[in-house]
C-alpha cells in the first residue's frame, strides 16, 4: 500500500509543493502521480472488492477536495500525458468534478466511491472506471469525454448512470460482467460504439431515445438486461447486435423511429425479448444469420411475432429490406403474412373482413395467385361429375356388376366401388366430352365455347350448380383480373 514518506530529495525533484492539507495517503498519492505511476494503494497481492466494504480502512481514503485540486494549477501542469491514475482508492464523500476542465485522462480502477458528479464537464481522455464501485448516482449531464469511458470489468453502479446529453468522442463500455441499475442515455452522442456484453446485467431500464452512435451497439453474449430497452429514435450507424443476450419474460426493446445500419443475430428466440416496438425502424441489411438460411418462418415467428399489436410498417420494412437484398421470396412471404395479420383486426361484422377473406382463399392476397388455378380445376373438376354422372349409395358392388363394364371404365369403376362403397354411373345423354366442355363453359365468364341448348337436359341439381359455378367463375374471374391491375399498377407492392 503506498503510504509510507518519500524520501526529501523527491520533493525537490517534484518542484511542486504538497498542500499542507493533504493526508499522508493523499501525499503518497500525488508523487506516485507526478512520477508517472499509477497511484496503487492495493497492498501486494490484495486487491479487495469495492462492491463490499470488507477491509476498506482510512489508510485508502483519499478526498474530492485533493483530486479536484490535481485539476488546478500548479498541479495539473506537473502531471504527464497520462494523468490521474489510482488503483484501490476510497472517496467515501464521492467526487465532484461538475462542470471541470480535466486536461488528461482520469482513471480510477477497482475503486469505491461514494456518487461521481461530473456534469457539463470536460474531460480530454478518457473516464476509466473499470472494476469500481459508485455507490451512489453516476451523473455525467452534458458532460464531454474526448475519448471513451470505460466502466467495464465488474464495475458496479448501484444507483443511475445519468448521461443525458452525453458525448463521447470515442467508445462507451459497460461490459464484461458489470452492473447497473438505470443507464439514461438520452440524446447522447458516441463517437464509437455502444457495448453492453460479457455477461454485464441491467436491472432497471438503459433509456437512450434519440441516442446516436456512428458505430455498433452490442447488446449480448451473455448480458442481462432485466427491464426494457428504449432506443426509440435512436441513430446508429453500424450494427445493433443481438446474440447471446438473455432478458427477463417482461422486457421490451424499443426501435420506434430509429434509423440502423444493420441487424445481427443468431437463431436463439431467446436472444430477443418478448415484445418488440419497431413502427417506425428503418435499416439497411439483415447482417446475421443470411435469411436464406434463416428463413422467413423464424423473421415471421420469432421477430415479427413479438409486435407489440399489429402494425404494417414493421412488416413493410423487413420486406423492403429483403427485396434490396435479394431475398424477393422471403419479401413476398413477409407481405402475404402481412396482410392476413392485417385481416384479422376487422371485425366480422365489417364487410371489409369477408372481401380480404375470399382474397385470402382465392389469391393469398394477391402472393399466392397459384391459388387460383387450384381453385379452377376444382371447380372444374365438380362441374364435370357433377354433369356426367350420378351418385348411388349402395352397401357394396359385385363382382358382375363390376365384370359386365367393359374396358377400362370397368376397372377404376370398380376400385371405386370397392373403396367408396358407392356405384358411379353416368347421367343419362350425357358423354364424358360434353361434361368437360359444359363444366368449362360454365367456370368461364363472359365467354361461350358451345350453345347451352346443345346440350342433354339437365336435373334440378345440375342446374342449380350450373348456376353455382357461373358466379364462382366471375368471382375467381374478378380477383385474377384485379391481382394482374395491381402488378401493373404498384410492380413494388409495399
Amino acid at each position: 500500500m503506498v503510504v509510507a514518506g518519500a524520501p526529501a530529495t523527491a520533493q525537490a525533484r517534484c518542484g511542486v509543493r504538497v498542500a499542507s492539507s493533504w493526508t499522508r495517503t493523499e501525499k503518497a498519492v500525488w508523487r506516485q502521480l507526478f512520477a508517472g505511476q499509477w497511484a496503487d494503494l492495493n497492498s501486494e497481492g490484495q486487491t479487495l472488492d469495492p462492491a463490499k466494504p470488507d477491509g476498506w480502512d482510512d489508510r485508502r481514503v483519499i478526498s474530492s477536495a485533493f483530486v479536484e485540486q490535481l485539476l488546478t494549477a500548479p498541479y495539473a501542469a506537473a502531471l504527464d500525458r497520462h494523468g490521474i491514475r489510482l488503483r484501490g482508492a476510497w472517496l467515501p464523500g464521492g467526487l465532484d468534478l461538475s462542470e471541470a476542465a480535466v486536461g488528461f485522462p482520469l482513471r480510477c480502477q477497482a475503486c469505491r466511491i461514494a456518487g461521481l458528479d461530473a456534469d457539463d464537464a470536460v474531460i480530454d481522455g478518457d473516464l476509466d472506471l473499470d472494476g469500481s464501485a459508485v455507490e451512489g448516482n453516476l451523473s455525467l449531464l452534458g458532460a464531454i469525454i474526448r475519448s471513451d469511458l470505460l466502466v467495464s470489468d465488474g464495475a458496479v453502479v448501484s444507483g443511475a448512470l445519468d448521461a443525458d446529453g452525453l458525448t463521447v468522442a470515442g467508445s462507451v463500455f459497460l461490459r464484461e460482467g458489470s452492473r447497473f441499475n438505470n443507464i439514461v442515455l438520452l440524446g447522447a452522442d458516441i463517437g464509437g460504439q455502444l457495448d453492453v456484453h460479457g455477461g454485464s446485467v441491467v436491472s432497471g431500464t438503459l433509456d437512450a431515445d434519440q441516442l446516436t452512435v456512428a458505430e455498433n451497439v452490442f447488446l449480448s453474449r451473455g448480458s442481462e438486461f432485466k427491464d426494457d430497452i428504449d432506443l426509440s429514435g435512436a441513430d446508429i450507424g453500424g450494427l445493433i447486435y443481438v446474440d447471446g443476450a438473455k432478458w427477463a419474460s417482461s422486457g421490451s426493446l424499443d426501435l420506434r423511429q430509429a434509423h440502423v445500419g444493420g441487424l445481427f443475430t443468431d437463431k436463439r428466440a431467446g436472444s430477443w425479448p418478448a415484445t418488440l416496438r419497431l413502427d417506425g425502424l428503418r435499416f439497411e441489411q439483415w447482417a446475421n444469420p443470411d435469411p436464406r438460411k434463416l428463413g422467413s418462418s423464424w423473421l415471421i415467428d420469432v421477430w415479427l411475432a413479438r409486435l407489440e399489436g399489429f402494425s404494417p410498417g414493421p412488416y413493410n420494412e423487413l420486406a423492403r429490406v429483403m427485396d434490396a437484398t435479394g431475398h424477393p421470396t422471403i419479401a413476398a412471404d413477409i407481405r402475404y403474412h402481412r396482410s392476413h395479420a392485417e385481416s384479422l383486426e376487422i371485425p366480422w361484422r365489417r364487410p371489409e373482413r369477408w372481401g380480404r377473406t375470399l382474397h385470402w382463399l382465392v389469391l393469398g392476397y394477391g402472393f399466392r395467385p397459384w391459388w387460383a388455378l387450384g381453385w379452377f380445376l376444382a371447380v372444374w373438376l365438380i362441374g364435370f361429375a357433377v354433369f356426367g354422372a350420378r351418385l348411388q349409395r349402395r352397401s357394396a358392388a359385385t363382382a358382375d356388376e363390376v365384370g359386365s363394364r367393359p374396358g377400362r371404365l370397368r376397372r377404376w369403376r370398380g376400385w371405386l366401388a370397392r373403396v367408396a362403397r358407392v356405384r358411379l354411373a353416368r347421367a343419362e345423354g350425357w358423354s364424358v366430352g360434353q361434361a368437360a366442355l359444359f363444366s368449362l363453359d360454365r367456370l368461364l365468364p363472359a365467354v361461350k365455347l358451345v350453345d347451352p341448348d346443345a346440350f342433354p337436359a339437365r336435373t334440378r341439381a345440375q342446374e342449380t350448380w350450373s348456376i353455382i359455378q357461373v358466379l364462382l367463375g366471375w368471382l375467381l374471374a374478378g380477383f385474377i383480373v384485379g391481382w394482374l391491375g395491381s402488378l401493373l399498377v404498384q410492380p413494388d407492392m409495399p
